[in-house]
């Protein structure tokens, strides 16, 4: 069954732990269909 209203609740950016900067996530987000997303930091303890 597909969902109703697809949703990405954790996508990591440049700012964290991720691959991609904030505006390429955007676009990418943009194109895939997602009805919601969120961006999560991920902070590494030292």
């Amino acid at each position: 069954m597909k969902a109703r209203y697809p949703v990405d609740m954790q996508t990591h950016t440049t700012f964290s732990d991720g691959t991609f900067t904030p505006t390429e996530v955007v676009v990418m987000v943009a194109g895939s269909g997602l009805r919601l997303t969120s961006s999560t930091i991920s902070w590494a303890m030292q």
